[in-house]
């Protein structure tokens, strides 16, 4: 059973009342230009699986991240037997430090702040 999910990818909507899921099913992989090539499923909550016919497609869109819908944040990650119903609910983001002065500029500074947010992925 879990080779059938090998080429899965799980998704949560952040703010589902204001992400229509039909909509994101619909548009999602024509954003990533793989509409023939993967099939969605409104998994209920907020919750979606998408299943897509070769890794190549995954690698490629995993890259995109972070990913949004609707102005809204979307959590998606490779499936796993986990039966959370948050997750997914982790969002990889860059964060943009601006004005800080040069003198601070140091991968500890950078780190701290980045620790201070979440986890630091390098």
């Amino acid at each position: 059973m879990i080779k059938s999910y090998a080429r899965t990818l799980i998704g949560r909507c952040m703010n589902p009342p204001m992400q229509d899921m039909k909509a994101l099913l619909y548009m999602l992989p024509r954003i990533w230009k793989v509409k023939d090539r993967v099939a969605g499923a409104d998994l209920g909550l907020g919750r979606f699986q998408l299943d897509f016919d070769r890794e190549e497609d995954i690698a490629e869109v995993t890259k995109m991240e972070p990913f949004h819908f609707d102005y809204w944040m979307l959590s998606l990650v490779r499936w796993s037997p986990v039966v959370d119903p948050k997750c997914p609910s982790a969002i990889m983001f860059w964060v943009r430090i601006i004005g800080l002065p040069l003198h601070f500029w140091a991968d500890q500074t950078f780190e701290s702040i980045g620790k201070a947010l979440g986890d630091v992925k390098k």
